[in-house]
């Protein structure tokens, strides 16, 4: 059996069944306030002892986890000692992270749990914290949570699942922000609101209420003129663009029903494994995020993963270019699934997709099997070359309204990259990139059902960019650790089962008793008893709780 390095964030040995000693932290983390969570009792029992009793074993594990990352805590610290001595950040973080998996993200619902819910009572070892503070700490340490802390949490976590570079998926999705939709401003709105505000600031100066209204106004136009800018920029449309006073970097974007609302873009980059190995918050872009995922992956497991297995909207070359550069093979199709599925005579128009490009002959072939040649070779703003390649034969083309509506026939652009999104469409085709690209939408799509349905994830809670990408670090932190946790314990248990039992799945209630005994001589977490009769659960009832441990029944609900 290989062991768990004694660095491991997750229960290596003696502290998966903690003992009441316990050891505060050192250094610096020693002028924290911080308490004993194993010395609270409920009545006449250790609380931890009630807590594995009624299924809540997970708490325990989430806490032994925490109390292994002083490293990590450090970064989380105030710069200076002075003042009165903050909260272990051990404390405010562990009641966060347990507010999520709860699905209760405000600051409201966390200072809630800290006072009635016992497995918060047990993360913050009887100290309540109150929800300014726990607001001051996340706003203070932004940044930190939102990329160092969340790489360091999950490389302990991957050191500890032996977790080896392989395939990863990446995806996004658009998540709505904590501003009023019904308060969005456009261009006219926002002036007219700019003078009135400076109009009445202007005749009572000395008022900070008004003058900081004004501000506010002129910080609103000034958002929306850049963001008019940066569209025409791309020669895109103006005359939709809109801000929210009260998050002016979120964007309109249209959700999954269609509804326009101020949201975030998040990514995320799925190991095979199930962890999320890098997230990363945009406010419209899903592609700008690649680099940014690529990086947290090569920090925790110290190299770039094998394969990116990615959806349609990733299929350009500012995406592809980077992960091949980088050896990393690419695997994105062309069109999305809905699109591909749709029959020629059933398209409105031919795009890009449908045309055939014959590198012999240096043409491309239409729909209707007629040749398109080069004829001038230019570039383009960002500076890339292309060549265009021009049909004759359109004119007598039953499918040329469908087609084009040029005068001189259809023209395709050819990109010096073109070739290499060919050749990534050509690998998905075949027998081996479908079977490896079959395997994306299960890896990347349910972390995002489980941040939605169980943690709440529907809508973020803070405001500003900063605020927002610590919050869904802190989201992506708590379910790795949920995750990472259920994982450890499941291999745990099957190589203690596999070591005691010579029948496997036939072991009897002796057979039980002896792994529950090499369980506690190994450190790690025993076998629950029942509720009913107080005794080991038979080796065969456990076997069938495998795949969803009773100790981690109704996590996240």
């Amino acid at each position: 059996m290989r062991r768990v390095p004694e660095s491991s964030p997750l229960p290596p040995a003696a502290a998966a069944a903690p003992s009441t000693n316990w050891t505060p932290s050192t250094g610096r983390l020693a002028r924290c306030t911080q308490a004993d969570p194993f010395a609270i009792r409920l009545g006449d029992r250790p609380l931890r002892d009630y807590l594995i009793e009624i299924g809540e074993r997970w708490v325990v594990d989430l806490e032994v986890a925490l109390r292994a990352m002083d490293d990590v805590w450090v970064t989380l610290l105030p710069p200076t000692d002075r003042g009165r001595p903050p909260y272990h950040p051990r404390i405010l973080v562990g009641l966060v992270l347990y507010g999520m998996l709860r699905g209760q993200c405000s600051l409201r619902q966390l200072e809630g749990l800290a006072a009635r819910d016992l497995g918060a009572w047990f993360l913050c070892a009887g100290l309540r914290p109150d929800h300014s503070t726990l607001g001051n700490f996340v706003d203070v340490h932004a940044e930190q949570l939102s990329d160092d802390f969340f790489v360091g949490v999950t490389r302990k976590l991957a050191h500890a699942l032996r977790l080896k570079v392989g395939d990863v998926a990446i995806d996004g999705t658009i998540t709505e922000a904590a501003a009023s939709a019904l308060r969005g401003l456009r261009k006219e709105s926002a002036h007219q609101r700019r003078v009135a505000a400076e109009t009445h600031a202007a005749e009572a100066p000395e008022d900070p209420e008004r003058q900081r209204k004004a501000d506010a106004a002129r910080e609103v136009e000034a958002a929306i003129d850049a963001r008019i800018e940066a569209r025409k920029a791309q020669y895109l449309a103006t005359a939709s663009v809109a801000v929210s006073p009260s998050d002016l970097e979120a964007v309109f974007q249209p959700r999954k029903d269609g509804a326009f609302r101020p949201a975030w873009v998040p990514s995320i980059l799925a190991h095979e494994s199930g962890l999320i190995l890098g997230q990363h918050v945009e406010a419209t872009s899903e592609s700008a995020a690649i680099l940014p995922l690529l990086g947290q992956h090569g920090r925790i497991l110290d190299a770039a993963p094998t394969c990116a297995l990615m959806d349609a909207k990733y299929h350009c070359l500012s995406v592809i270019e980077p992960l091949v550069m980088g050896g990393v093979e690419a695997l994105c199709p062309a069109l999305s699934a809905k699109n591909a599925a749709t029959p020629l005579e059933a398209r409105k128009t031919f795009d890009k997709h449908l045309f055939v490009f014959q590198p012999d002959a240096d043409q491309y072939v239409c729909p209707q099997g007629q040749p398109l040649l080069p004829f001038t070779s230019q570039t383009d703003q960002a500076g890339r070359r292309y060549t265009r390649y021009r049909s004759t034969s359109c004119a007598g083309c039953a499918e040329r309204a469908r087609c084009t509506e040029s005068a001189t026939g259809r023209m395709v652009k050819r990109y010096e990259g073109d070739a290499l999104k060919e050749a990534i469409v050509a690998k998905l085709r075949t027998p081996e990139g479908k079977a490896q690209y079959k395997r994306r939408a299960a890896m990347v799509e349910p972390p995002f059902g489980v941040l939605r349905e169980q943690q709440g994830l529907r809508r973020f809670h803070r405001r500003g960019r900063r605020r927002v990408a610590a919050e869904f670090a802190l989201h992506v932190t708590a379910y790795n650790l949920r995750k990472g946790l259920r994982q450890w314990r499941s291999s745990a248990l099957r190589r203690t089962f596999r070591a005691t039992s010579p029948k496997g799945r036939r072991g009897g209630r002796s057979t039980a008793v002896r792994s529950e005994r090499a369980l506690e001589a190994r450190g790690a977490p025993t076998i629950p008893t029942s509720p009913i009769n107080r005794r080991p659960l038979t080796v065969g009832v456990w076997l069938g709780l495998l795949t969803a441990p009773r100790s981690y029944r109704g996590m996240g609900r």
